[in-house]
């Protein structure tokens, strides 16, 4: 989840490029940036909403030293956020390229800027804050026509940035061209709802960013980011405590395994910043293996380099009882062989095409991993290890998902980006190697905020749509709630059968 978070989110604490999910937030062009390194936590919900709408929405804000759960947030340097910057060493990853495109924009050196923007849309090419950025950068350098042309790019993934709040598009006013794309960004806010709601959680606080069902009791298992446990929620709607332990972190990716009566959930927190890089929060991170009966922990699993940044957010459970995880920090792939029971290093990938490494799944057949990245949804041999990108035959975006989950020859995702929160069926081509059709099963800002992951059951998916985890800072100070219609986290179903 966690998208380099404040909470996970695969976002699901689940989100983050060395910051968080993919924020996109949009100021005057010499506006501090601060790096979002999780969900918004300390700035309250209303900034944090207005940090991901785009647009010139605040001046001169403070620096923020935020993990926003489960999502990069370098992009936010493109969009232009308010990033706090952090050093880069190697080869320039999407990361470093953003840290030179907000030192081009402060210096006012905009064709640099779009410069840095466009390699970073190399490699993510469908996700909103960098073809928001790119747009933005030939508006900047007095390029109407491609900067509409990349507007239109935005319009087609289905974003809904109000570009009327940002000045650097001021003058495309004048063009024809520029009314209808208008349009188009405004009509992708018209709600798409074919779920309803299953049940809300009872506790404000408890910033959920993953779920479980148990099928041997017939209840629900959230884990909290904030409080971090396990909750047990009974068919009668009862709640309980079922994990709580002084070694749990913030509680993300949780995954059943009835068959041999385990749950396994992976945790996470931010470390004290460094003296040297007093702007950093580098993470610790633990799995968990429990009996699923009583809650006993019976085994915790950490990375050989303990004292490395790491960040272990979702997993996957074959039938043969193998658990693969990914670690979002390292962008890699660990797996834990139900025959060895060790945490082992499965695939570390190269971090300049494959970054954040968050959601993930298995096909049926168990010979085949789909990952989420920040650059797009990867497809990995588990005989070989090779990983590819799926190619995107359609419109639509595959960029920093948090829940991925596989069905019937379909990926259902659910993404929290700048101007794109929504629930996504990807339908698959019979060899699985690219997407042939984006459906969008749910997407209506009065619904989703910040939706992080879900579960299967059947026919039916389950997902948190309103996680509440930009609450929660790097600090584990919890800002209060905000006064609003939906105080309490709740968790929608879609009938996979009829949509």
């Amino acid at each position: 989840m966690r998208r380099r978070p404040s909470g996970r989110t695969r976002s699901r604490g689940r989100a983050s490029a060395r910051a968080i999910t993919d924020r996109n937030p949009s100021t005057t062009l010499f506006s501090v940036m601060v790096l979002v390194r999780g969900a918004c936590g300390q700035i309250g919900s209303r900034l944090c909403t207005l940090l991901r709408t785009a647009g010139p929405l605040a001046h001169n804000l403070a620096p923020l030293s935020l993990r926003c759960s489960i999502w990069p947030a370098w992009v936010l340097f493109l969009a232009p956020a308010v990033l706090s910057a952090q050093a880069s060493s190697r080869p320039c990853s999407a990361w470093c390229l953003s840290q030179h495109a907000r030192d081009a924009l402060a210096a006012g050196r905009y064709a640099d800027y779009l410069n840095y923007a466009r390699k970073i849309a190399q490699r993510a090419p469908d996700h909103p804050g960098v073809v928001y950025a790119v747009a933005r950068g030939y508006a900047l350098v007095g390029q109407p026509a491609a900067a509409l042309g990349w507007l239109s790019r935005l319009a087609d993934l289905g974003a809904i940035q109000d570009v009327d709040m940002d000045s650097a598009f001021a003058g495309l006013d004048t063009s024809a061209a520029f009314r209808p794309l208008r349009a188009r960004l405004n009509a992708n806010r018209a709600p798409i709802v074919h779920g309803a709601p299953a049940f809300s959680l009872p506790d404000p606080d408890l910033l959920p960013e993953a779920l479980a069902r148990d099928p041997i009791t017939d209840s629900w298992l959230v884990g909290s980011l904030a409080k971090r446990k396990i909750i047990r929620l009974a068919p009668n709607g009862t709640a309980s405590d079922f994990v709580s332990d002084p070694e749990l972190l913030r509680v993300v990716g949780i995954h059943v395994d009835s068959a041999r009566s385990l749950l396994w959930f992976a945790t996470w927190a931010p470390r004290a910043p460094s003296a040297t890089h007093a702007e950093d929060f580098p993470s610790d991170t633990r799995l968990f293996k429990c009996d699923l009966v009583t809650g006993h922990i019976l085994r915790r699993y950490i990375p050989s380099d303990s004292g490395g940044d790491h960040l272990f957010n979702d997993l996957a459970i074959a039938t043969n009882g193998d658990v693969f995880i990914t670690d979002t920090d390292q962008g890699a792939v660990y797996r834990i062989r139900s025959s060895a029971d060790s945490l082992e290093l499965f695939l570390q990938p190269d971090r300049e095409r494959f970054s954040d490494a968050n959601g993930i799944t298995l096909s049926s057949d168990n010979r085949t991993l789909y990952v989420a990245f920040v650059e797009g949804i990867a497809r990995i041999d588990l005989r070989t290890r090779a990983i590819a990108r799926l190619s995107l035959l359609s419109p639509g975006s595959t960029a920093a998902i948090d829940g991925l989950y596989w069905y019937h020859g379909t990926l259902i995702g659910v993404q929290h980006l700048p101007g794109l929160d929504q629930v996504a069926r990807y339908d698959l081509a019979p060899d699985g190697r690219s997407i042939r059709h984006i459906d969008v099963l749910e997407r209506a800002d009065s619904l989703l905020r910040l939706p992080t992951t879900g579960a299967l059951v059947g026919g039916h998916f389950y997902y948190i749509a309103n996680s509440h985890f930009d609450r929660l800072g790097d600090d584990n100070r919890l800002a209060p709630a905000s006064p609003s219609s939906m105080p309490l986290s709740t968790v929608r179903v879609l009938d996979l059968e009829h949509h």
